[in-house]
């Protein structure tokens, strides 16, 4: 584990960087497609939200590097956000979507195109980043009920808009028409609870990893 505080501010810059670039690469190869279609995809909206948490992370650690001051707690709860959102894309393609649509197109779903940033990459950096680099501020506990907020309103609209024919989907457990009203309610209390424990654990590895060094340190 990374003990110097110095040492792990650069590695956090770096990876935050990374994220932007892995980001930047995948919009670049979605260009060609709709723009109203790729609103809709929980993946394309998790990316582009951690994408500007990213840089905003970024633009603080810059202004404050010299000084050693950490990032404001906001700045923090934003990027544990987005990884939040990370972690939901990463685990839903792992271990929903991919049996739905086949496990022998799990090397579509996590390696080729720009589902290896998207579902793959910049979720994996971005919780190495949260778990073992970010530190201060801490998070307070309650940043993990504020993660809830994106997937709720997220799947709110989308519901509405699927219950609407607005939209068809994009995700087989959004298709409301297609599932009895007890399997719709099923899916939205499971993937809010899902988040939320996602979100928790995150939040408690951080915390206790963070706490450990104190000790050790």
């Amino acid at each position: 584990m990374v003990s110097n505080s110095k040492t792990r501010t650069i590695i956090a810059l770096t990876l935050n960087l990374a994220i932007i670039l892995m980001e930047i690469i995948a919009i670049t190869m979605t260009w060609h497609v709709p723009k109203r279609q790729l609103i809709v995809f929980y993946t394309e909206d998790s990316n582009l939200f951690a994408l500007a948490a990213s840089i905003v992370m970024t633009c603080s650690i810059l202004i404050r590097f010299r000084k050693g001051e950490p990032v404001p707690r906001w700045v923090r709860t934003f990027r544990y956000i987005a990884t939040c959102l990370l972690a939901v894309t990463f685990l839903t393609v792992v271990f929903i979507l991919t049996p739905m649509f086949g496990l022998e197109n799990w090397k579509f779903m996590l390696l080729e195109g720009n589902s290896l940033y998207l579902h793959f990459l910049c979720p994996v950096v971005s919780i190495l980043l949260l778990v073992f680099f970010e530190r201060k501020p801490k998070l307070r506990w309650s940043a993990a009920l504020w993660a809830l907020v994106p997937t709720f309103v997220y799947g709110v609209i989308l519901a509405i808009l699927n219950f609407m024919r607005v939209v068809d989907g994009p995700y087989p457990f959004l298709r409301v028409y297609e599932q009895s009203a007890a399997m719709n309610v099923f899916w939205a209390v499971f993937m809010e609870a899902g988040a939320f424990a996602i979100a928790w654990v995150l939040w408690a590895v951080n915390r206790l990893l963070g706490r450990k060094e104190n000790r050790d340190g």
